[in-house]
């Protein structure tokens, strides 16, 4: 159940239950031992994301040389790779585009204070965002399951979109993109068919380069920090619609992020063939 939620809102939505059908309600404490012994439900709790290496390793009593070797090339990739990151956040070159990407935590609408909708299946909407060093301006890319999923594929539609709205603000010739290393969504060839196709379809870029951080380290701070102000302001906000949800994005801090968004158009409504770059995996000679 929604994270939201706890046993005291749900005791309340009871009690409304029963005035509603002339049925005395149980006790509160009756309630909640009814709820945690004879129902197999649990409420949701948000996830943080912790590294599978080295939750592992600091979990192990008596680590063998290989474990303990093993653990130190993660740590000094991952010590590299916040460096890497670094030093493009220190580019000078106008020409060149740092862009940090990475897709939000699904936003199930719609979100209000109204007993039915918990328990109502909610929309899956997806918003991929991006941040550029040139201009230190937010983009995000929304859609919702009912238009497409969030597979390889779409997320290179997605990734394409928000390069394209980054050329028609800034006269540039490379990008350098950070994504995390989900294989399913960024690491994978379904991204780098479409980078490339971007290329040919776009000759003025010379240079596309993919980075990715350590696995369960991210380096993407600026789409965290972003995120993070998107959740805030819909936590605080009733939302009954993708549109409405657009419309509170566009209304996160205005004084410090510029939102540019851009609906994601489905496979069977897209009119720009460069969102969706690649239907099928590309065959290798």
């Amino acid at each position: 159940m929604e994270g939201s939620l706890n046993i005291g809102r749900m005791y309340d939505l009871y009690k409304i239950y029963c005035d509603e059908n002339v049925s005395p309600p149980a006790k509160e404490h009756m309630y909640r031992y009814i709820f945690n012994h004879e129902f197999n439900i649990e409420f949701q709790k948000p996830k943080k994301d912790l590294c599978d290496t080295c939750y592992e390793y600091r979990n192990i009593v008596n680590a063998s040389n290989e474990q303990t070797d093993s653990y130190n090339k993660h740590i000094k990739s991952r010590n590299d790779t916040k460096t890497e990151c670094e030093n493009d956040r220190q580019n000078v070159d106008s020409k060149t585009a740092i862009v940090c990407i990475d897709l939000e935590n699904v936003l199930n609408l719609p979100r209000a204070n109204v007993g039915n909708f918990y328990y109502k299946q909610k929309l899956s909407n997806y918003n991929l965002t991006g941040h550029c060093s040139l201009n230190r301006k937010g983009y995000c890319i929304l859609w919702h399951e009912a238009m497409t999923g969030r597979g390889g594929n779409d997320l290179a539609s997605a990734v394409t979109c928000l390069l394209l709205k980054i050329m028609a603000d800034l006269d540039i010739n490379k990008f350098i993109l950070w994504f995390d290393s989900c294989v399913p969504q960024n690491r994978n060839s379904f991204m780098s068919a479409a980078l490339c196709e971007f290329i040919i379809r776009y000759p003025q870029i010379k240079v596309i380069e993919q980075k990715f951080c350590e696995p369960g380290h991210s380096s993407i701070q600026e789409c965290d920090n972003i995120h993070s102000q998107i959740e805030k302001s819909v936590s605080a906000t009733e939302i009954f619609s993708p549109l409405g949800l657009e419309r509170a994005i566009k209304n996160v801090n205005r004084h410090t992020l510029n939102k540019q968004l851009e609906e994601l158009s489905s496979p069977g409504e897209s009119t720009q063939p460069e969102l969706l770059l690649c239907q099928q995996k590309p065959h290798h000679a």
